[in-house]
């Protein structure tokens, strides 16, 4: 029981933090960021792989944090709310990097394709690997 008491305590405080946050306290988000930070980093370790978005889904996270303070309804830990805006934030990540990722390979592809049709195009007799499939206009 007495753990129990802890945490409700601690969800008081962190509360406190997001009331004190929508009135633009700084110095109650430094601390609330402060606190979040590292269990931020070992969660979404697990589904972000690179360290540089991974800091930029946690700066997501916590800008959606400092203007979305007044929205949270309490229905939920603080911890809940956070971990779930983290998880928005990461998915979404994923989502960007995937579309840059497949758009990268068509920018790719289609520069293969533009060098061999210029090759062609300049009748220079170049042999290509049998494996790559040649088109020609």
């Amino acid at each position: 029981m007495h753990g129990q008491a802890n945490t409700l305590q601690y969800d008081d405080d962190e509360r406190l933090l997001l009331h004190r946050i929508s009135c633009a306290d700084r110095d109650a988000f430094e601390r609330l960021f402060l606190d979040y930070h590292g269990r931020l980093v070992r969660f979404l370790c697990h589904v972000i792989r690179r360290y540089e978005d991974l800091e930029e889904v946690i700066n997501d996270t916590f800008l959606i944090v400092w203007q979305r303070t007044g929205d949270f309804r309490g229905e939920s830990r603080v911890s809940t709310w956070i971990f779930g805006i983290a998880y928005r934030c990461a998915l979404k990540a994923i989502r960007r990097s995937a579309i840059r990722s497949r758009a990268a390979a068509l920018v790719f592809a289609h520069s293969i394709v533009a060098a061999v049709t210029l090759l062609f195009d300049m009748k220079l007799h170049v042999e290509l690997p049998r494996h790559i499939p040649v088109h020609r206009r």
